[in-house]
Parts: C-alpha cells; sequence; structure tokens
C-alpha cells in the first residue's frame, strides 16, 4: 500500500512540475510549444498560449492548449516516477525500465508532432534517449557503490584488481555515452553550415566537464584508476575519426587530460575523506 502511494505522489508531483515548466517556457518565449514565437503574450493569455501548428491540427484553441497541458504533465509524471525503484530482480528491472523508455519516447514523439509536424523528431527522440540512458547510469552506479559499502562493512571486499579495471567497469558506460554517443547524437541535430554543437559546444564544455565530473566520481569511490582515461582517449578517437575526415588531436587531448585530472582530484579528495 505504501508503495502505491508512494508512486501516486511521485506522479503527482512529477505532474505537476512538468505543467510548472510549461507556464515557465511560455512565459520566457511566449508560447507553451517547446519553440515558440518570440512575442509576449499578454497576461491574460499566458497560460492558453499555444504553438499555431497545434492549433491548425487539433482545430480549437482550447483543445492545443488541453492537450499541450496533458503532455507536459504526463512527461513529468514519467519523470517523477523513474525517482523511484522500478523492480527488486535484474529481469523486472530491465523489463520496467524498458517500458518507462518506450512511453517516454512515445510522449515525446506525439508532443514532438503536434508542435512541429514539418521537422524530423528523430534526432530529439536520439537526444532523449541518450539523457535517460545517463541517467540510467548514473543509477546503476550508485548501485554498485551501495553494494560495494555493504560488502566493506562486512569484509568481504575483494582486493583491488591490476589498474582497477574491476573498479573502472561500472564507469565505462558514462565513457561511452560521452566520447562516443554524445558527439555522434549531436551530429544529427547540428546545422549543417555552423556546427556549434559539435566543433564548440561538444569539445569545449561537454567533453571537458563531463570528463573531469565523471572522473572525480570514479576517483573518489576508487581512488586512482587509470584506464578509465585511456578508455575515454581510445572512445574519443573513434568518434573523431567518424565524424571529422581529418583528424583533430585537441577532443582527444581533451578527452584524455579531462578525467585524469578528475581521477587524481577525486582520489585526493578521497583519502581526505579517510584521513579525517
Amino acid at each position: 500500500m505504501d508503495t502505491k502511494r508512494d508512486y501516486l505522489v511521485r506522479i503527482l508531483i512529477g505532474g505537476l512540475a512538468g505543467v510548472l515548466v510549461l507556464v515557465l517556457i511560455g512565459a520566457l518565449i511566449g508560447s507553451f510549444s517547446l519553440f515558440g514565437g518570440s512575442s509576449i503574450p499578454a497576461l491574460n493569455d499566458l497560460f492558453f498560449w499555444t504553438d499555431g501548428n497545434m492549433e491548425q491540427l487539433l482545430g480549437a484553441e482550447w483543445i492545443a492548449d488541453l492537450v499541450q497541458a496533458l503532455l507536459f504533465f504526463t512527461m513529468g509524471a514519467l519523470a517523477g516516477l523513474a525517482t523511484l525503484p522500478f523492480a527488486e530482480t535484474s529481469r523486472e528491472l530491465a523489463v520496467r525500465s524498458l517500458l518507462h523508455f518506450a512511453a517516454t519516447e512515445a510522449v515525446f514523439c506525439l508532443g514532438f508532432q503536434l508542435n512541429f509536424p514539418r521537422e524530423d523528431p528523430l534526432p530529439w527522440m536520439a537526444a532523449l534517449a541518450l539523457l535517460y540512458v545517463t541517467v540510467w547510469l548514473g543509477r546503476w552506479v550508485g548501485w554498485c557503490a551501495e553494494l560495494d559499502a555493504i560488502r566493506e562493512k562486512l569484509g568481504l571486499a575483494p582486493a583491488p584488481s591490476f589498474l582497477k579495471w574491476r573498479e573502472t567497469l561500472p564507469h565505462l558506460g558514462f565513457a561511452l555515452v560521452l566520447c562516443l554517443v554524445l558527439p555522434l547524437v549531436l551530429r544529427l541535430a547540428d546545422a549543417p553550415d555552423v556546427p556549434l554543437l559539435t566543433q564548440v559546444l561538444y569539445p569545449w564544455v561537454l567533453l571537458p566537464v563531463g570528463g573531469f565530473v565523471s572522473g572525480m566520481s570514479l576517483g573518489k569511490r576508487k581512488g586512482f584508476c587509470p584506464l578509465y582515461p585511456a578508455a575515454c582517449g581510445v572512445l574519443s578517437l573513434i568518434s573523431i575519426s567518424i565524424l571529422y575526415h581529418n583528424l583533430f588531436i585537441i577532443p582527444i587531448v581533451i578527452a584524455v587530460t579531462a578525467p585524469l585530472l578528475g581521477v587524481s582530484a577525486g582520489t585526493a579528495v578521497g583519502r581526505a575523506r579517510e584521513r579525517g
């Protein structure tokens, strides 16, 4: 009974948060659609401002308002639902995760098609899938850390592996997403004439920040793990060779340096905590 109540509470809180996001978007860009017009609506029209494409497709403004609100409520509810564990067994976890992911993608695709019927939803669906996988990997690493903590308290923790390859394994999913999958997805959504996503945002912001933060997380938990920066460098080399005709050295250097600095900083923080 408590479990059902927890799920209902999370669904309600997430749904209301989704509607609040919709209101904030409407206030900022003058439209309830994700990418609406630039004009600012009148105060009495703020909560009923929708994209013209949706209004034309559905035939009436009030229907478009209602559908838009329901879409954002549903997306928020799905996000709220994901804050609770789906299941205790691995098989149930996999099945329910896939069902939740399919529902999230379906609602997002429906909203995208209603707002932007002439645009291709696949790049944005791929970006959502990437975000979903990243969050799921974060939770999985958290579960691994909890399991390791339990083993340490019971005196069952294994000895460190060679170059800490076993300790690095749970974080390789982050390396795969950050250094290989993310740049490929950004290329799908990037403008062909001005590729700001792949040539500016990714190599100078997302890659160094993501590499440092993920490396620091690993270093704090497991100490210095040199294989993680090496894996990031290899995966970055693969993605660069796919994306560009010429091999750019700078992103590969960043892909190695940022995680290396993160692992080193995390190791220092972890040792300071142990001494304290």
